[in-house]
């Protein structure tokens, strides 16, 4: 069973910087992060009477709309449309 907790804005502060660690990472795919904030916004890692809050693996708490942002966040990436390249090079006007 996972500790009752008061939720305080450091603690809210720490989940965010742990939470962007995860998006921010370049060595995981888009793929990865999904599973690994599913995870954590699952109810196996609900703090008791917080129905709220989760407990990540490393003690840390986060709220679980914290984690449905970031998960939004990775959708909206998805949509973004690839950046069109020239196969020419660049010219300069003279």
């Amino acid at each position: 069973m996972k500790k009752d907790i008061s939720f305080s804005k450091a603690g809210n502060l720490l989940s965010l910087l742990k939470i962007n660690e995860i998006l921010d990472d370049p060595n995981l795919t888009a793929a990865d992060k999904r599973e690994i904030l599913a995870s954590w916004i699952s109810d196996a890692h609900a703090v008791d009477n917080a129905p709220a809050l989760r407990q990540i693996d490393n003690g840390v708490f986060a709220s679980v709309d914290e984690i449905s942002l970031a998960l939004k966040s990775l959708d909206h990436d998805d949509e973004k449309p690839p950046v069109q390249r020239s196969s020419r090079p660049y010219e300069i006007a003279a």
